[in-house]
C-alpha cells in the first residue's frame, strides 16, 4: 500500500515492475474507493535511466492540476486504488489506449 499527503510537493511512490517499452511513458489512474471517481495523469520514473531499479514516482498532490505532468487533485483524502500502466504517448489520460497494466494497488490519501 502507497501513501500520499494533499497538497504536498514530492510524494513518492515506488513500484517493482518492468515495461517492455523503450523510454515508456507512465500513466497512474486512481479509483475513489468509496466514491468510484477517478483521476489519471502521467508520472515521470525519476529511476528512468536505470532500467533494473524500481519504478519511483514523484507526484503533487494539488488543488492546481496538470494532469501531463504528475499534479493531481485526488479528493476526498481516503482509500483509494491505484493502477500504473505504460505507454508511449506523454499526454495519454485514457486508460484504454495504454499499452499495458503493470501494477495494481492501494493508495492512502491523508490530509
Amino acid at each position: 500500500m502507497q501513501k500520499i499527503t494533499q497538497n504536498t510537493i514530492g510524494n513518492n511512490l515506488v513500484f517493482y515492475a518492468k515495461s517492455v517499452l523503450i523510454s515508456p511513458k507512465y500513466l497512474l489512474r486512481c479509483i475513489n474507493r468509496s466514491t468510484g471517481a477517478e483521476k489519471a495523469f502521467i508520472a515521470t520514473n525519476q529511476n528512468a535511466a536505470d532500467t533494473d531499479c524500481p519504478l519511483l514516482f514523484s507526484i503533487q498532490e494539488s488543488t492546481t492540476e496538470s494532469l501531463t505532468t504528475g499534479v493531481a487533485r485526488l479528493d476526498p483524502p481516503m482509500n483509494w486504488e491505484i493502477k500504473v500502466y505504460d505507454q508511449t504517448s506523454a499526454t495519454n489520460l485514457d486508460y484504454t489506449l495504454a499499452n499495458s497494466l503493470l501494477i495494481s494497488d492501494y493508495l492512502n490519501v491523508y490530509e
